[in-house]
């Protein structure tokens, strides 16, 4: 049961909310029961090696990692928790306890850390699973979206900035493997873009060009009406967007990516008009942001004039205000 987070169904992510919302609404009278449960079950579970209760536990950590980044005494003493509980199992054989513990880190990353050194080794940890893709990709995957939790840190930003580049190859292998839900891994490559701006200039074109591809592979598939598929769609664009309006400042780089998703605008607005309409607005805003800030202007850009044109003639009125420079 590796991909325990995605199953937002299954019987463990219900009896996990129950707890949650015990604690919240009810917090007065059941929150200390339920950590000294908790304590006891991590205790336990640590000394005989119990790897089902020890994951528990530390799913309910997780769970309530608002309410115990608030509340004293567990405040002042969740570094010494992460220290003997969490961060170990970053090294476990138990694939299903290094993910969680990974999972758990990232919740906390951003408490006040007494000893930076535990903080620097556990996100070299987290790096280096992230890496580990063939060994055991569903921790990969984990690993490499705790990674936009941990750049949040300034301590954490610092630390990524010199292995970028290996943080984005690992990235664009995992959104290449058709199994994997793009959702997170989209969110991770956005935030990254939004946290290092133009110090992702070496890396643009490669992710503009993978964003393009995962857009174009799943927007105009067989499953019309898909929501969950359109939401993923527009993530990519979104991500090519903040690319580009992060990068404005550099108008060599910014002309040569705008030239080079041309192919992608011309794409949407001459595909089917009503399956297009979901991406009407961002496709758009990227054109305006290409034709605002490219210097100099690339005659290329003129290509897609005429397929706008076509476009709100046949079925896009309502975007006028996009068209308009």
């Amino acid at each position: 049961e590796f991909e325990w987070g995605n199953d937002m169904e299954s019987n463990r992510t219900a009896a996990t909310n129950l707890v949650v919302d015990i604690c919240k609404f009810r917090g007065k009278n059941y929150f200390m029961p339920v950590m000294q449960f908790v304590s006891t079950m991590l205790q336990q579970a640590t000394q005989a090696g119990d790897v089902s209760k020890k994951f528990g536990a530390l799913v309910l950590v997780m769970a309530l990692d608002g309410k115990l980044k608030r509340t004293e005494p567990f405040k002042s003493q969740l570094e010494q928790m992460l220290k003997v509980y969490v961060l170990p199992e970053l090294a476990s054989p138990h694939g299903i306890l290094r993910s969680i513990a990974v999972e758990t880190f990232g919740r906390y990353c951003d408490i006040a850390w007494t000893d930076s050194n535990l903080f620097v080794g556990a996100l070299q940890q987290v790096v280096r699973l992230a890496a580990d893709i063939n060994n055991q990709f569903a921790v990969s995957v984990h690993a490499a979206m705790t990674i936009k939790m941990a750049v949040q840190v300034p301590a954490g930003k610092d630390l990524i900035r010199p292995v970028l580049g290996q943080i984005f190859d690992i990235l664009f292998r995992l959104i290449d493997m058709p199994e994997l839900d793009l959702d997170d891994l989209v969110i991770t490559l956005e935030v990254l873009v939004e946290i290092y701006g133009q110090e992702v200039a070496p890396y643009a074109y490669n992710i503009c060009k993978h964003m393009s591809e995962a857009f174009t592979a799943i927007a105009y598939t067989d499953s019309e009406g898909d929501e969950g598929l359109v939401l993923k769609a527009v993530g990519c664009l979104e991500t090519i967007g903040t690319i580009m309006e992060a990068l404005h400042g550099l108008p060599d780089v910014f002309s040569s990516l705008g030239v080079a998703l041309i192919p992608l605008i011309s794409f949407v607005l001459g595909h089917n008009e009503e399956q297009s309409l979901d991406y009407m607005s961002d496709i758009l805003s990227l054109a305006q942001t290409i034709t605002q800030w490219s210097k100099p202007f690339p005659p290329q850009i003129w290509q897609i004039f005429p397929l706008i044109h076509k476009t709100f003639k046949e079925c896009a009125t309502d975007y006028l205000g996009e068209m308009l420079p």
